[in-house]
């Protein structure tokens, strides 16, 4: 067969064989990754002369008087120029890939032959959702990209695992289901960029902004909470298991790592949801104070 198109497989007998089959996938998915990654550069690269520098100067302005007020050294503003347009891109870019995944994912996942997720077919080779996951495969090696140039702790380890699932499945028509599954959390990422988009056009006074906020909340809370907690402890993580157990797979490292990822993405959000409860019930406590001074000025 071609390259990029995946095998069928023999189940393996040996560790040296599993890993063998482990690593497969990924010179079948190579080629198709960096096409999508090259185009997601692209796109950050047209986003920043078309879109970006247009407002770079002033976001970085903020974030240098920012600076000021907090007592850090200040720098050129050229570089705040520059930081600035670099996050505009990366929102931009984030932005496109959340509209497309998350809609392309949840299109694929409508349109199926098949919607119950079991072991039988978790090698259903669908074209579309196989699609949608190559989109995203570029897409994760890029976040993973920025996430090492920007030191991001916890992005650098969701670019990593989402990159490693999405390669492999990729390649192996592997759980291509599941993967489109998990792309419909790319919901909540639109409300997250629009935001700071609003932020750094200076529009974060705009009538819409709350709007906006909540519907961020919203939709984190519902598509990664709500449906991706029940979704993984009822059906996802027991079908992997039993995979990783059933001596039926490609590969029981490979079947293995998404139950781990899927652990590990999962307590990310977790994670991010007691960060957003934090700073809301902050801003609660502010309002009461800030209701509590204004009744004192009316007294």
């Amino acid at each position: 067969m071609h390259a990029g198109v995946p095998q069928a497989f023999t189940p393996p007998v040996t560790w040296g064989e599993d890993f063998q089959n482990f690593l497969t996938p990924y010179s079948h998915a190579w080629v198709a990754a960096v096409i999508s990654l090259c185009c997601w550069l692209v796109i950050h690269a047209i986003a920043s002369k078309l879109f970006c520098s247009k407002y770079d100067v002033a976001y970085g302005q903020t974030a240098k008087k920012s600076d000021e007020k907090k007592g850090k050294k200040v720098k050129t503003d050229e570089y705040y120029r520059s930081h600035a347009n670099w996050e505009m891109s990366i929102k931009t870019t984030a932005l496109l890939h959340a509209i497309i995944s998350s809609t392309g994912a949840t299109f694929a996942i409508l349109t199926a032959d098949q919607w119950a997720l079991s072991v039988e077919n978790l090698y259903n080779p669908d074209p579309l959702q196989r699609f949608i996951l190559g989109i995203s495969c570029g897409y994760f090696l890029y976040d993973l990209i920025i996430a090492i140039v920007g030191q991001d702790i916890p992005f650098l380890i969701h670019g990593s695992m989402s990159s490693l699932i999405y390669l492999q499945a990729y390649g192996q028509n592997f759980c291509l289901q599941l993967g489109c599954f998990f792309l419909m959390y790319e919901f909540s990422t639109i409300f997250l960029n629009i935001r700071a988009l609003m932020i750094a056009t200076g529009n974060g006074s705009h009538p819409q902004f709350p709007i906006v906020e909540k519907l961020f909340f919203g939709s984190f809370m519902f598509f990664r909470m709500v449906i991706g907690l029940v979704y993984s402890a009822l059906i996802a993580l027991p079908t992997l298991t039993k995979l990783a157990y059933s001596g039926t797979a490609h590969s029981a490292i490979a079947a293995s790592m998404l139950v781990v990822a899927n652990c590990a993405i999962n307590g990310l959000n977790v994670m991010w949801s007691s960060a957003m409860v934090a700073i809301l019930k902050g801003r609660g406590k502010r309002d009461v104070k800030d209701d509590k001074k204004v009744e004192k000025k009316a007294d």
